[in-house]
């Protein structure tokens, strides 16, 4: 279900389901990642900010803990999406963002999330496709899913091959 709702998101937002979903990072984290945050030949994503939304504008400011600064490993099989990622939608400056929005902004989640599918109250007709996230989860058949639920996934999968609750 993951890779069918990364595969069904718009090509410039599919890798921002594939990190929240292998690397267990929230929305503000992914939306404020740098170039210079991910060392490819390492295969690590360093976590020092976070986006948020202040008075109806995209602010990239600290994380919401102490324990939000952290390096997260990347899995290995999501290493050539995120170098096509980077050649085909990010700036070569260390300080482009990795998920640019409008006017180089951080994303909203207004411009990933888009509508819903919208469908005729008499027919049942659908009437618009939707776009965005709520179009994919529509398409992939779970039109409950949240974002969020990424990050409970990434938790889940670490549990399984054995982490810790802290790790």
């Amino acid at each position: 279900q993951v890779q069918a709702l990364a595969d069904a998101m718009p090509p410039r937002h599919r890798l921002l389901v594939l990190l929240a979903a292998w690397c267990g990072l929230r929305f503000g984290e992914l939306t404020a990642l740098r170039r210079r945050d991910v060392e490819l030949e390492e295969g690590t994503i360093t976590v020092e900010q976070g986006a948020v939304t202040v008075r109806g504008r995209r602010v990239i400011t600290t994380p919401k803990s102490s324990a939000g600064h952290r390096t997260v490993y990347l899995p290995p099989h999501l290493t050539e999406d995120l170098r096509q990622h980077l050649a085909t939608y990010t700036g070569s400056d260390p300080d482009s963002l990795i998920f640019p929005g409008t006017n180089g902004d951080p994303l909203t989640p207004g411009q990933v999330y888009g509508h819903a599918p919208r469908f005729n109250k008499r027919t049942g007709k659908q009437t618009h496709p939707g776009n965005g996230f709520y179009r994919a989860r529509y398409e992939i058949g779970r039109p409950d899913f949240r974002f969020h639920d990424l990050r409970h996934f990434a938790a889940t999968m670490a549990a399984i091959s054995g982490a810790t609750t802290k790790e």
